[in-house]
């Protein structure tokens, strides 16, 4: 997504135990109290473990995509978590590709170019490889079972919003979502869009998001 990863120093840990406590510590450090949360991608599993596991409140939380419910992770993303150092000493033009295809894979529909650079673009160059790879090898799911363990402790109101042709976690997994998070929340599904709503329908996500956060003015 973009922004992802920019704010990142080389030698910072990237694993979501790391990124939950991260994220309970901003808003301590800004002061907020109870914000409306809207979360994506392993954003979601931050946003619930900073929640559960952290004992942040939220007013509401929006959930898009999210990895959290077993399984997660491509085999080619397991493939890089077991090796990272070898994927970090890719040719340039070689890994330019790699990186390219692998976004791509989210979208099934496709993008413009121009957005499919822009996504691609931060992660070239000595250190965007070297970030690329480590971002991947942070991420594990037995970081994620605590959360899930605690699900039915989800003490706010909650939304799921997925894109229905999600390649990366198909649309079965917000069914299994709505199971386990109290009051069975109500899930919003984009037609014909995949892993990268935000980008791909922005306009949708963003009426959605409306509607959604609407609902407490």
């Amino acid at each position: 997504m973009p922004g992802y990863g920019q704010s990142i120093t080389p030698d910072a840990p990237l694993d979501l135990t790391t990124q939950m406590s991260r994220f309970a510590q901003v808003q301590s450090l800004w002061g907020v109290s109870r914000p409306h949360v809207v979360a994506h991608d392993i954003g979601g599993a931050v946003a619930l473990g900073a929640h559960l596991l952290r004992d942040c409140g939220y007013s509401s939380l929006f959930l898009w995509d999210i990895v959290t419910l077993d399984p997660w992770g491509s085999p080619f993303f397991r493939l890089v978590a077991d090796h990272p150092e070898v994927f970090a000493q890719l040719p340039d033009a070689l890994h330019a590709a790699l990186v390219r295809e692998y976004i791509a894979g989210a979208i099934p529909h496709g993008l413009p170019a121009e957005q499919l650079d822009a996504l691609v673009q931060p992660w070239l160059g000595g250190n965007g490889q070297a970030g690329f790879y480590r971002q991947i090898a942070a991420l594990r799911p037995e970081h994620t079972r605590p959360v899930v363990e605690r699900l039915s402790q989800v003490r706010c109101p909650t939304r799921i919003g997925w894109g229905a042709d999600d390649p990366w976690i198909p649309v079965e997994q917000a069914t299994r979502l709505q199971q386990l998070l109290p009051g069975r929340p109500d899930l919003v599904t984009l037609d014909g869009v995949g892993h990268l709503a935000p980008v791909e329908s922005a306009a949708q996500v963003a009426q959605a998001i409306d509607d959604w956060l609407g609902g407490f003015a």
